[in-house]
């Protein structure tokens, strides 16, 4: 049984993360500047902003980027390309790192996937720079329906990825009991993920219903340990959380009200 629990864990986990990576944080504020899609229009005609995931550093990322405060991983598109924009924030002067650019207390990197034709990676590296010394570009923010401070957690992680079909918002809390993983979709055919994800876990889910929305839960066991999922749906939203650590309902049902 514990084999098809691993599998039902890594669909439930691909459908959270939707393309992007989680990293096992301490605490995070929204403080960092990134590009606006007005600044990425002047240098990169074309490119859309997609989304952005802010971070505090771990262990993977003092590795990369040892005594760093906060990154802040910037996403943009065009056609089948993506361009990455890297913002790595310290309390103090930087050791720099080739490949990145220097900017009183930040390292800036960008790089890009995908065909596309030649990217001028220096005007967008350049037009970064400009939007930190001005305050002019965009300030990631935690949206109103999501945890924060105010509901007794810590804000490990927090970001949004926009596409064609689903707006993504992505956070990772902390309180003295658990550490939690919270995936909100909002998707007009919400209605279709929330029911792939249940055909996929059914004979492992619990039912329940609370305040006109449905809502189920279960655990799984695998190789890394337990962990416990509580999946709810309202009109065109879609809401997954995973614990590592006793579950917090109050958690979930505060988000449901919220949206």
């Amino acid at each position: 049984m514990n084999v098809k629990l691993i599998v039902v864990s890594v669909v439930i986990i691909g459908v959270l993360v939707g393309g992007l990576s989680y990293y096992q944080l301490s605490h995070v504020t929204p403080s960092l500047i990134v590009l606006s899609q007005q600044d990425i229009s002047t240098v990169m005609p074309g490119w859309k902003v997609a989304g952005v995931l802010v971070a505090n550093y771990t262990p993977f990322f003092s590795s990369l980027y040892p005594n760093a405060t906060q990154v802040a991983q910037e996403e943009f598109i065009k056609g089948n390309a993506t361009l990455y924009l890297y913002v790595i924030e310290y309390n103090a002067t930087p050791t720099n790192k080739p490949g990145y650019s220097e900017y009183g207390h930040f390292l800036i990197h960008a790089n890009v996937t995908g065909n596309t034709s030649y990217v001028n990676l220096n005007n967008v590296i350049s037009e970064e720079i400009n939007a930190i010394k001005t305050g002019s570009g965009l300030k990631p923010e935690i949206s109103n329906f999501m945890l924060s401070s105010n509901d007794n957690v810590n804000v490990l992680e927090y970001g949004n990825l926009t596409s064609k079909d689903i707006n993504l918002y992505i956070e990772v809390v902390k309180d003295n009991q658990s550490i939690t993983y919270i995936s909100i979709e909002n998707a007009s055919n919400y209605s279709e993920i929330y029911s792939s994800i249940y055909s996929s876990v059914k004979q492992y889910a619990v039912n329940g219903t609370l305040n006109g929305y449905n809502y189920f839960n279960l655990t799984i066991t695998s190789l890394q340990g337990q962990s416990f999922y509580i999946v709810g749906e309202k009109p065109t939203w879609v809401v997954i959380l995973e614990f590592y650590g006793p579950p917090q309902f109050q958690l979930f049902s505060t988000i449901m009200e919220r949206i």
